[in-house]
């Protein structure tokens, strides 16, 4: 329409631009054609008239569009206004969604916390009772020593081993709570009892159930797939950058080739450039509209920070002392302690108050940024972390070794005098009376053993015909299928059937002589099992019946019949009824179920093994030196002294067989006899010690709970940033495109005269195998170089395949919360089991301490009672 407007207006203006004059007489009769110019100009007026109208519209045209256009706009602006508020209002409840879960989560913990709490004062209950049962008990154990002391006489032997035997028992029970020391040489090892274990199991679910980040959350799950393909992405595009300059350097002359390069890349860095400044605004805008929160967490870290700067010691108004027995003043000196805790004449200290301070606060920079001022500088603080300065070279973790330090010393002097305390060393001597009644028991029965493998040689030694009576009934064998070929040639069913039974008896009667014959090679049988018919009162029933194959072909009437069938048994091989297998397994003939046995001999032994038993036996009881012939390699015949075991095994206590284990089990019982009264001296000691650190925990863990809310603070304000401005910074994808501005950058950083080919030349040579490199192969592609397909990526496609199998690790853990699969709390379930399984054997422990608590006391008072009436 404005195109048919501008063209009246230019006819319009023409014929305004021209004039018409008429001159001559007047003339009544018009001139001809004067009508026809006065029609012409009417027409000319009228289109004047037709030319200002459309003016008119064109104009109004021109101002209707003007406000469409400004309509337009303004509703552009006001959709953009509603876009912004309807991603602010997204915002809005994405953020309070995400604060209604973190309040969630808080409160959870909170909840947990409170059980914790209230588990906590049940645990300091049920130890107390614990502690008192075993006061109780330690009380009765000690009178129940005394008494047992002055009534000796008045007890039997069998009444002081049953009485010994529950001791025995009540002290297992007591070390599977508290658990025990094992010292080897000047090593102790403490084995933890269920009390130890349940108080590390629920320091841990404590520690689990109260840290937040152990509660999954759907944004972090997002936040984790985001970072993921944000890695994926930039692989790729770099990739796609590499592959484009490697595809253009090879498209023609080299030359040629970086010209073109050169340029593109020159374009690619100037768009990327434009793009990073664009996002570098946006970025600057959420910094500056979150400079309040950037400047918060910078407050909480200086608040933080001061409390690092400034240490403490233990509120404690004095130091701790503790005086040790008079029993063990001179076993143990000021070397043995140090530092934290110091001897000197008996006495023991612990700098509580005049020690080092020992409670403090570390910071750590995680990913080693130096925190720098200013709100653009908000990524160098969210890597810090504030926790209790107990690693290694602090000065709490010094206290601590130098207490540990102070127990191994004390260990080791205690284990020169004795190994356990009054109830353990007690324990360990009713241990060595046990181990060396099995001791002696061993030895008897080594003896037998020894003594039986002599006889067994000497009635093997004589038997001169071992090869002959095996090749007698081998050849026997032979006989019998000779025979019972040549009687199935006989054309005479009589003369047949004398011939068979002839043939059967005679090889019956052969492996009869052979087992009787080799007797003295410890020869032993197995069972078999056939099937037999036993008519009684008319009726015909089938029984199984078992005998040995010896006890088969012994029969004279039927060796013939029990031959067939024993052959028949052993699936027609013969030779099974005189070799070794293994016997009968639950086998019923009748039903056909079980397992047959494998031969008719279970044991066949050779003169050798014989022999070599004896050895064995000889070994085993006296010790190789004393126990076998050196140029013979026999055992012995008689047993020798005292004095030559006791040499022997002075020299080697392992050496001299059942006879040394018997002075082995002697000498730890002497040895725990001896330590029963001055161990638990030390033990004091050691558990004055275990106070000590005790208590340093508790005033590491007040400490820490006195500084949690400047602590808390900090996770709290880095927590508000990186949802704020890193998170959304990070969503921008600056990284990525400042990296590919990087790798752009290192091509275009070559110079070079344009007109210098040959430098240009072998750059692009260069550069060419630098990409290949970068590039590497993808797994599967087909190598032309080698003619084999790529098994492994290499390079981009690598890293590529890496951060797809990580986006796929993302999204399915996403997956996996979203379909109600995987618990918010699953640490802390973790934990938690773990702690309810440890509390299941404390109590499991503790109730067995119970029972033999109670029946130790039972016991007392039956034997005293007894022991009084008497």
């Amino acid at each position: 329409m404005n195109k048919k407007f501008l063209s009246v207006v230019l006819f319009g203006a023409l014929m305004a631009g021209s004039s018409v004059t008429f001159t001559g007489c007047i003339d009544n009769d018009e001139p001809a054609g004067i009508e026809n110019l006065r029609g012409a100009k009417a027409e000319l007026l009228k289109a004047k008239a037709a030319v200002e109208t459309a003016k008119v519209a064109y104009v109004n045209a021109q101002t209707a569009q003007a406000n469409a256009e400004a309509r337009r706009l303004e509703a552009v602006a006001l959709q953009a206004e509603l876009k912004a508020k309807e991603m602010e209002l997204d915002n809005a409840l994405t953020e309070a969604q995400n604060a209604e879960k973190i309040a969630a989560a808080e409160a959870k913990v909170a909840e947990i916390q409170a059980k914790l709490e209230q588990n906590k004062l049940n645990w300091e209950k049920e130890k107390l009772e614990c502690e008192t049962n075993l006061a109780y008990a330690q009380k009765a154990y000690e009178d129940a020593m005394k008494a047992l002391e002055l009534s000796k006489e008045f007890l039997s032997d069998q009444e002081l081993a049953v009485l010994k035997t529950v001791q025995g028992k009540l002290t297992a029970a007591k070390d599977a709570i508290y658990g025990y020391d094992v010292v080897n040489g000047e090593n102790t090892n403490h084995i933890l009892g269920s009390k130890e274990q349940l108080d590390l199991a629920y320091e841990r679910y404590e520690e689990a159930a109260t840290n937040i980040d152990n509660y999954i959350t759907k944004p972090s799950l997002e936040a984790n797939l985001t970072n993921a393909q944000a890695s994926l992405d930039f692989y790729k595009a770099e990739l796609d950058l590499k592959l484009e300059a490697l595809n253009t350097l090879k498209s023609g002359e080299a030359y040629q080739a970086w010209l073109k390069l050169k340029e593109e890349y020159t374009a690619k860095r100037d768009s990327l450039e434009t793009e990073i400044a664009a996002k570098q605004s946006k970025a600057n805008k959420i910094i500056a509209e979150q400079t309040p929160a950037i400047d918060a967490l910078e407050d909480a870290i200086a608040d933080a920070q001061a409390i690092e700067a400034s240490v403490a010691a233990p509120k404690s108004d004095k130091d701790s002392t503790f005086a040790v027995s008079k029993a063990i003043v001179t076993d143990l000196d000021a070397s043995d302690f140090g530092g934290f805790v110091t001897y000197d004449a008996g006495t023991v200290t612990a700098k509580f108050k005049t020690g080092a301070e020992v409670l403090a606060f570390v910071k750590e920079d995680v990913k080693e940024l130096t925190n720098q001022k200013g709100a653009a500088a908000y990524a160098t603080m969210l890597d810090d972390v504030f926790s209790f300065a107990d690693g290694k070279d602090s000065e709490y973790k010094k206290a601590v070794d130098e207490i540990d330090a102070a127990v191994k010393a004390v260990n080791k002097k205690k284990a020169a005098i004795a190994s356990l305390d009054t109830e353990k060393a007690e324990a360990v001597k009713v241990a060595a009376e046990k181990e060396l009644k099995s001791a002696q028991e061993a030895q008897t029965k080594g003896v037998t053993a020894w003594t039986n493998s002599i006889a067994a040689w000497k009635k093997a030694e004589g038997y001169t015909t071992e090869e002959a009576d095996k090749k007698a009934v081998e050849a026997a064998k032979k006989a019998y299928e000779d025979a019972i070929i040549a009687a199935d040639k006989l054309g005479d069913d009589t003369e047949k059937a004398k011939a068979i039974l002839k043939a059967q008896q005679t090889f019956a009667d052969a492996i009869v002589k052979y087992y009787n014959a080799a007797a003295p090679l410890q020869l032993t049988v197995n069972k078999v099992t056939l099937k037999q018919s036993v008519t009684i009162g008319g009726e015909t029933k089938e029984s199984n019946v078992s005998k040995t194959v010896k006890e088969w072909l012994s029969d004279a009437d039927n060796k013939d019949v029990y031959l067939a069938a024993l052959i028949m048994y052993f699936g027609n091989d013969a030779t099974k009824l005189w070799t070794v297998g293994k016997a009968e397994d639950k086998y019923d003939a009748v039903a056909g179920t079980g397992v047959k046995a494998e031969a008719g001999l279970a044991t066949l032994k050779t003169k050798t093994e014989i022999k070599t038993a004896w050895a064995t036996a000889s070994i085993n009881l006296f010790g190789k030196e004393l126990g076998q012939n050196t140029y013979t390699g026999e055992g012995r015949e008689t047993e020798p002294t005292e004095t030559e075991i006791k040499a022997v095994w002075e020299k080697d206590n392992s050496a001299a067989g059942l006879y040394g284990a018997v002075m082995n089990a002697e000498v730890k019982l002497q040895t725990a006899t001896e330590n029963v009264e001055k161990a638990a001296q030390f033990d004091k000691v050691t558990a004055q010690l275990a106070a000590w650190k005790k208590s340093l925990a508790n005033a590491k863990d007040a400490y820490i709970a006195d500084n949690k809310e400047v602590l808390d603070a900090v996770v709290a304000a880095q927590k508000v940033v990186t949802e704020n401005v890193a998170t959304p910074i990070t969503a921008l994808g600056m990284d990525k495109d400042r990296a590919l501005l990087g790798e752009i950058n290192a091509v275009l950083e070559f110079s070079a005269n344009d007109s210098d080919e040959a430098l240009i030349i072998k750059h692009v040579n260069d550069l060419i195998e630098t990409l290949q490199t970068e590039i590497g192969v993808k797994k599967g592609s087909f190598n032309e170089e080698t003619g084999a397909y790529v098994e492994t990526s290499t390079g981009l496609y690598l890293k590529i395949e890496k951060a797809e199998s990580d986006v796929f690790e993302a999204q399915k853990m996403l997956d996996l919360y979203n379909s109600g699969d995987l618990t918010e709390q699953y640490v802390v379930d973790t934990a938690k089991a773990a702690y309810e399984a440890a509390k299941a054997q404390y109590e499991k422990d503790l109730e067995t301490f119970n029972y033999w608590n109670a029946k130790l006391a039972e016991l007392m008072e039956t034997l005293y009672g007894t022991a009084s009436a008497e």
